[in-house]
């Protein structure tokens, strides 16, 4: 996913192979993979002459807001999460997380 989000188009399986370079994997295995992210929903799949592309079908800060909340949820005390985040963030983040509060 992370690299479908880098490139902000679509790419074939060959092409996102090419791009992993921490990790050497089979065609296959990176064809599978986005076979199942594709049928999950997660991935948009164009055909393009004998191969097909694939596109993020979500925005990358949509997924991760979408994780976020999901963890949230199965928990008994969300607030304490939150202390444990806030403690982590930096002055911008903060001031960042306040203005987006104060729209809201």
């Amino acid at each position: 996913m992370r690299v479908l989000w880098a490139e902000g188009g679509s790419l074939s399986p060959r092409a996102v192979q090419g791009k992993l370079s921490t990790r050497t994997l089979a065609y296959t295995t990176v064809m599978t993979v986005m076979v199942r992210l594709w049928e999950k929903g997660q991935l948009i799949r164009e055909k393009t002459g004998r191969t097909y592309r694939y596109s993020p079908a979500y925005p990358a800060a949509e997924v991760v807001a979408s994780n976020m909340a999901g963890l949230l949820a199965e928990m008994d005390d969300p607030r304490a999460v939150f202390a444990h985040f806030a403690n982590g963030l930096s002055r911008d983040e903060v001031e960042a997380l306040k203005r987006i509060l104060a729209d809201r």
